[in-house]
């Protein structure tokens, strides 16, 4: 697991160095896949997701997080709903990835590599379900 530090330092506030792991991003990324629209993420829900990733059990499924030098790296693999254009689904995605984590971390999102891996059609209740 990594951590990166962040130094935010204002002339008013106590001096301090703050450091945030790879699992806070990971939450982070996860929770904002789960509530994009269209976008279906790999292997379950989100709290089976969160669940899996603090077990230590296997590494998580279509989330992968690189911290370096205050940098992120994302690298999703999800599914799209059946009616939604992917080239816009997936910028949003991205852009909200983006935001959230730098909004929230304090840290620069410098890649979001997305991979669609299959289509989901919600009449069949797919959703979150293995894709290989």
């Amino acid at each position: 697991m990594t951590e990166e530090h962040v130094s935010e330092h204002r002339d008013d506030e106590v001096k301090g160095e703050v450091s945030i792991s790879e699992d806070v991003v990971y939450t982070i990324v996860a929770k904002v896949v789960s509530e994009c629209k269209g976008i279906v993420p790999i292997g379950g829900s989100l709290v089976e997701e969160i669940a899996q990733k603090f077990s230590k059990k296997q590494p998580p499924k279509g989330i992968k997080i690189d911290m370096k030098d205050k940098e992120v790296h994302v690298d999703l693999v999800i599914q799209i709903e059946y009616g939604y254009r992917i080239p816009d689904a997936v910028w949003e995605l991205q852009e909200h990835v983006k935001h959230e984590v730098e909004k929230l971390t304090g840290l620069k999102v410098v890649s979001i590599d997305v991979s669609v891996e299959s289509v989901y059609f919600p009449e069949e209740g797919n959703r979150g379900g293995d894709v290989e």
